[in-house]
């Protein structure tokens, strides 16, 4: 098996034209900037901005996925910091995955909600500050488990239901504007199945991350659209315009 099998979502953070993705982000709040990353470029946020995408494909199932991306929280930040933030859109509105720093241990959570309540992994990872980290967390319908720069940090067994609905994510903040970043992501990736350790070391590549061509196998290509290269196993490219100031 292959990095780029199951692979539904990867957002490059390169620039706001050239997203490389099944599913496009706009900027929701404040002006996320876009500035040099772990690979190439990134997005920045200051506490005040938030981007994300309305309406993105079902990635619970069965109850197996994986996120990965890199991570950058600054000197400074404030309370609870939010990375990466997935929540149903209709019915409860049931967290799906979160993963953010809680702002007075400097530890980073993961977790998600099932019918059977709050699943989180233990125990928890300090993050470094004003340096690149790489997280991973998975779940394959039995135990979700978070990395750390490639190495295991926590588990959690799980129990309950997922629903299964529209899911709305966000970067950088929750919705309602709270748990804002001061820092930064990169290379965020979204695959419908959990990662094997292997595959995650290979992500972490000794500290020097993979790009989008890399976990696709360079010039393996399945099509080009809009004049950038996409792999089978990724649905579409689509290209990120900005009008009057909202990607």
């Amino acid at each position: 098996m292959t990095l780029s099998s199951g692979l539904i979502n990867y957002y490059s953070m390169e620039d706001l034209t050239d997203s490389v993705a099944s599913d496009d982000l706009s900027k929701i709040w404040g002006s996320a900037t876009n500035v040099s990353g772990k690979i190439d470029n990134c997005y920045s946020f200051d506490g005040n901005d938030r981007i994300g995408r309305a309406d993105m494909d079902s990635i619970t199932g069965d109850g197996s996925y994986s996120f990965s991306y890199w991570g950058f929280l600054a000197t400074g930040y404030g309370s609870n910091s939010s990375f990466v933030y997935v929540r149903e859109t209709g019915g409860d509105g049931d967290h799906v995955f979160h993963t953010f720093i809680n702002g007075t241990t400097g530890d980073m959570i993961c977790r998600s909600y099932t019918s059977a309540g709050w699943m989180q992994t233990s125990p928890l990872a300090s993050i470094p500050l004003d340096t690149w980290f790489h997280y991973v967390c998975t779940q394959d319908g039995t135990t979700m488990r978070s990395y750390l720069n490639a190495s295991a940090v926590g588990t959690k067994a799980l129990s309950g239901a997922y629903a299964t609905a529209t899911y709305q994510m966000n970067l950088g903040a929750l919705e309602n504007n709270s748990y804002p970043l001061t820092g930064k992501i990169d290379e965020l990736g979204i695959w419908s199945r959990a990662l094997t350790t292997t595959e995650i070391t290979a992500l972490y590549n000794s500290g020097d991350g993979m790009s989008y061509a890399d976990i696709t196998g360079g010039g393996g290509w399945a099509n080009t659209i809009n004049g950038v290269n996409t792999p089978s196993g990724v649905d579409a490219v689509k290209d990120i315009t900005s009008v009057n100031g909202v990607i």
